[in-house]
């Protein structure tokens, strides 16, 4: 009688171990799916960088040769003057 009052508790906590197991793999799950959506959202910001450092890089050298443009004109300028 002493062994059914002994195991019946064991059943009962194993039981709960295993739903508490069950839990943390659904967890597990949820937490894997959140990071593969964090690594292509990552992925997505990579390639718009990439593609606005090859936008800026352009504007760079636009900018730069307006720039020398400005001082060869005022060059121009204070010669005439």
């Amino acid at each position: 009688m002493a062994d059914i009052q002994m195991t019946e508790p064991t059943i009962h906590l194993t039981e709960a171990s295993i739903q508490m197991t069950k839990a943390n793999t659904q967890m597990t799950k949820a937490n894997t799916q959140i990071t593969e959506t964090t690594i292509q959202l990552t992925k997505e910001s990579i390639q718009m960088t990439k593609a606005n450092t090859q936008t800026t890089e352009p504007t760079i050298q636009l900018t730069e040769a307006s720039i020398q443009t400005t001082k060869a004109n005022t060059q121009v300028t204070e010669a005439s003057i």
